[in-house]
């Protein structure tokens, strides 16, 4: 069994996409300016990133800061194996690097350095040092690199881009505008409405203080089906419009063993591999935080999806004649961790191995793809909607972590809590309105929702 040829050329776009960023790049001023590149889910950043990296190391030792120390762990392993010769470097805090990072670097004869000190990789030659930006903030780099590369920027907060953009003349800044926005658990009074506000997302206080930046939007999502990509575009990137790398025949997932009896989750699961989505609505009701029948509906989905032998179909080369669903093609997204706990608890109870499966909240799994994933809405349940609960970011990442399908879990109501408990969020005087109104985006995903709606009666 063959998949047709995606849409698109991934080669191609990719190639496209480096070239025309390494334009804006040469065409910079020689100090104190960047790029902004906008990347929709599943975009090919990792790969614009390293493809950046390679080109401009002929200028220089190019610093690459990202916001997590998976992050950089991820891109330093995947530089080297595709430049087994060019010596690249993992920057870390601590006395050893991640186990993964130490291995590698012991059998690459050098090519690939490890260490806690910066001077210590000058020294050995590295031309690529990938680190945490909170690591090179304490870094005592010297004279300013030629360039700097930022990995999902728009993650950042002003206070750390601030803090590590003196370091370099040039900077690329490249990021997903709808994932979730950084956030800090101090009192902001102080700082509210300030042109160069600390606890304010990096790119609103660059953009609002440096207009004119130059920026450029990618515009092609490999990672969501056309199922998805019109959906997630048009509700959370207002100004990036992009589409889906594959057609609707390129993938596609099926259950070969059959049902047993006619069951919600059969029925959630089938819909969702026909047409990429589900919205699994239980009855309206006001319940805890971690609600044990949104839990148990989710636990019969998962189980259900293992246990019904699915067969995935794609563009990909190891997947065009057909491969098994395994538990590590499964995510489970809930908005807090005590959704997640109670998700692990309700299958280990059942039986079932979780060490596979994926079951975290949104603010962990961003950056992450899955075959088929099953959200917890976060409205679910609740008596009002909070600024927490309504940011379209978090909803964003649930909606767009998936290849093949999504299954969102809600309650009867969700709308008529929108419509009640409106966003109240205090409107400050210089502060920037949000680009994505939280109300709004739930709405629409409500109604495009609604045509893959099925209700659950109890």
């Amino acid at each position: 069994m063959s998949s047709p040829q995606p849409l698109l050329s991934y080669a191609a776009v990719a190639a496209a996409d480096l070239n025309n960023i390494l334009g804006l790049l040469n065409q910079l001023p020689t100090d104190d300016s960047a790029v902004i590149v906008k990347a929709p889910p599943g975009a090919g950043k990792s790969t614009l990133v390293r493809g950046v990296a390679r080109a401009l190391e002929a200028d220089g030792l190019v610093p690459i800061a990202t916001q997590t120390n998976a992050q950089a762990d991820q891109l330093v392993l995947q530089l080297h194996a595709e430049n087994p010769t060019l010596r690249v470097a993992r920057l870390f805090a601590g006395d050893t690097p991640a186990d993964q990072i130490a291995d590698a670097a012991a059998i690459s004869r050098g090519m690939l350095l490890a260490a806690s000190k910066y001077g210590d990789l000058v020294d050995d030659g590295a031309r690529i040092i990938v680190a945490p930006a909170a690591k090179w903030a304490h870094i005592q780099t010297g004279e300013p690199f030629p360039w700097l590369i930022v990995d999902e920027c728009f993650q950042m907060r002003a206070d750390m881009l601030q803090r590590i953009a003196p370091k370099a003349r040039r900077m690329l800044l490249i990021g997903d505008p709808g994932q979730l926005s950084p956030f800090t658990v101090l009192d902001t009074d102080r700082w509210q409405a300030l042109p160069h506000s600390p606890i304010r997302p990096a790119m609103d206080v660059l953009t609002t203080n440096r207009a004119g930046l130059p920026e450029y939007a990618m515009r092609v999502s490999w990672r969501l089906p056309p199922s998805a990509a019109g959906l997630v575009a048009d509700c959370f990137y207002p100004d990036v419009s992009f589409i889906a790398g594959s057609t609707p025949a390129a993938r596609t997932l099926t259950f070969t063993r059959p049902r047993i009896g006619a069951t919600v989750a059969d029925d959630a699961l089938e819909q969702a591999a026909a047409t990429g989505w589900t919205y699994l609505e239980l009855p309206g009701r006001h319940t805890a935080r971690a609600d044990s029948q949104t839990a148990q509906t989710i636990v019969d989905l998962v189980i259900t999806a293992l246990n019904r032998q699915g067969t995935v179909v794609s563009e990909l080369g190891h997947e065009r004649d057909g491969r098994l669903l395994t538990a590590a093609d499964l995510a489970v997204v809930t908005t807090h961790t005590a959704q997640a706990n109670l998700v692990v608890t309700g299958l280990e109870d059942a039986g079932v191995d979780t060490s596979a499966l994926t079951i975290t909240t949104a603010n962990k799994i961003q950056g992450r793809e899955f075959a088929l994933t099953i959200a917890w809405h976060p409205l679910a349940g609740r008596v009002d909607a909070t600024e927490f609960h309504l940011d379209p970011g978090r909803m964003c990442v649930m909606l767009s972590r998936h290849r093949h399908a999504c299954v969102v879990v809600g309650r009867a109501g969700t709308a008529d809590i929108l419509l009640e408990h409106p966003d109240n969020t205090d409107l400050i005087i210089g502060e920037p309105e949000p680009q994505v109104d939280g109300v709004t985006a739930h709405h629409q995903v409500l109604e495009r929702l609604g045509a893959h709606r099925t209700p659950v009666a109890v």
